[in-house]
């Protein structure tokens, strides 16, 4: 999987990608949250926030910007904010290529655990049943979704995924 930091041109099309994403995704989209480009700028330009779009080519082909993901580290603990996957690609793993990013970021980081806190609308219910798949345990039925980053999420064989990630992402300083 290769990963770079998005740079001219692409970061404009990687920016339009994720905030259409955002705002239009509701069947796979975690907290249902929208943001205009400006507010999402701003929102990973603060310190211990990190957000990466994915773009999948499968054997469908190139399918475009079709994942976004963000992470907000509170002391040892990463929550995900975003988890946004478009229903063009729902099932085609990408959804556990997300995941595996985010638990391999978040132990990179010096992350203990990551959280990710369902919030339920009438549509995003496939959200809510794929990560009950995915064996986040649920703490006490809240919704709230705990992996312990000792654990390894395994990346699917089965997609190319080219990942890009804000600069922050990039240097991340490690726990020491």
């Amino acid at each position: 999987m290769p990963a770079h930091p998005a740079k001219g041109r692409e970061r404009q099309y990687v920016s339009e990608g994720a905030v259409q994403l955002l705002n239009k995704t509701n069947q796979l989209n975690l907290a249902t949250r929208g943001l205009t480009g400006a507010q999402l700028h701003d929102w990973l330009k603060a310190p211990g926030r990190y957000g990466w779009c994915f773009r999948l080519t499968d054997r469908f082909g190139d399918s475009g910007i079709t994942g976004v993901l963000s992470i907000e580290r509170t002391g040892d603990i990463g929550d995900i904010r975003d988890f946004v996957i478009s229903c063009r690609v729902m099932g085609r793993k990408l959804e556990e290529t997300v995941l595996h990013v985010a638990i391999t970021f978040a132990r990179a980081a010096g992350l203990l655990e990551v959280r990710a806190r369902y919030e339920p609308t009438p549509r995003n219910m496939p959200c809510l049943e794929f990560l009950q798949r995915a064996g986040f345990p649920d703490r006490e039925g809240e919704h709230v979704f705990i992996w312990h980053t000792r654990r390894d999420y395994p990346l699917p064989e089965a997609v190319t995924c080219s990942l890009t990630w804000n600069e922050a992402a990039a240097a991340c300083p490690a726990r020491s």
